[in-house]
């Protein structure tokens, strides 16, 4: 039997566990699951995993007085196949040889069944919602790849320092400045609305921009003269900061702006951040967006060269990448000397 030949009729065995032996119309008795497994067995191959009865050599089950056999299901599921997915049982086929060959991922038949169970609880499958475990088989299937993908992945991974840089910038925040910032802010959007709606659009945006700017200045005088910042925060036009503000487990986060990275509301902002020393607050600082006076909670600044081998460890434990996925597909493919007939 040749390579594609057996990956053909592999791969028939691996769509029996997304097919379910049922007919609307014929009363379909199937033969009852005895595998005390229920995601049921490894294939030989140590590829996928199979239903119980793809491993049955008589009737599978019965419609309008006609047996169903394994042949004659294989023989519709293959009407059903199409190449990408003989690519995928390929790729599964090599994956499992490439991790027995470099001992990689061997924990993985059990914990990718372990792990699609949990995914299966959280998406509401249960004895009801998929009686015959196909489901849940196709989910252990797929974390199977996933597990043995990341390990293979992982041992020619080699990032560059571009790619560790891009890692420092969100993990230690731009140019490894990491900053906590709060805001008053005075919307013009919602100084807009309150305005008289009968007059011209022009003349309302100029009245709220002018009413925006007036109010900014009256609270940051009032910070000025000695009341706390967190007392005028309920002023803000921030819908987040109000919703913070009324509900007390959420109060002291009030006002921050989350993850804040040097681009929302623009350069004007961001410049007047980077002016800022830790405990420092800003004057009425305008944008596009209204008008904002400015706490900076904190700053912390890191160097890349003292966390450069913490980033490679880190990278190393990012999940792989579509691109490595198709790189490593790729690499095997031609490895292992798979070819695909016409």
């Amino acid at each position: 039997m040749t390579v594609i030949n057996r990956i053909l009729f592999l791969a028939l065995c691996h769509v029996a566990s997304h097919a379910v032996c049922s007919d609307a119309v014929c009363q379909v008795t199937a033969k009852q699951d005895q595998d005390p497994k229920p995601i049921g067995q490894i294939d030989a191959t140590r590829s996928f995993f199979v239903p119980p009865f793809a491993a049955a050599r008589g009737v599978l089950a019965r419609a309008g007085g006609t047996d169903i056999g394994l042949v004659a299901y294989k023989s519709w599921l293959l009407s059903q196949a199409g190449r990408s997915l003989l690519e995928d049982f390929a790729f599964d086929m090599v994956l499992a040889r490439e991790c027995a060959a470099l001992k990689v991922a061997r924990g993985a038949e059990k914990l990718c069944v372990n792990r699609a169970m949990a995914r299966g609880k959280s998406m509401g499958l249960n004895k009801h919602t998929d009686p015959f475990f196909d489901s849940r088989r196709r989910l252990a299937n797929e974390e199977l790849r996933a597990l043995r993908v990341a390990a293979l992945v992982k041992l020619d991974r080699r990032p560059t320092e571009q790619e560790l840089r891009r890692l420092f910038h969100h993990e230690y925040g731009v140019d490894g400045t990491k900053v906590v910032v709060r805001q008053i802010w005075v919307s013009f959007n919602a100084t807009e609305r309150q305005i008289d709606p009968k007059l011209t659009p022009r003349t309302r945006q100029m009245r709220a921009h002018a009413i925006a700017r007036a109010k900014a200045r009256k609270l940051h005088e009032r910070i000025k003269n000695g009341e706390a910042f967190a007392a005028v925060l309920p002023e803000s036009d921030d819908p987040l900061t109000r919703a913070q503000l009324a509900d007390p487990r959420f109060a002291k986060r009030a006002g921050i702006v989350p993850g804040y990275n040097y681009q929302r509301f623009g350069t004007g902002f961001a410049k007047a951040v980077r002016d800022l020393k830790a405990g420092e607050i800003s004057a009425p600082v305008k944008t596009t967006h209204g008008w904002h006076i400015i706490d900076l909670v904190s700053r912390k600044e890191t160097k890349f060269e003292d966390v450069q081998d913490a980033l490679a460890k880190s990278h190393a434990l990012l999940p792989p990448t579509h691109e490595e996925a198709r790189v490593l597909r790729e690499r095997l493919f031609t490895k292992h000397g798979v070819e695909f007939g016409k």
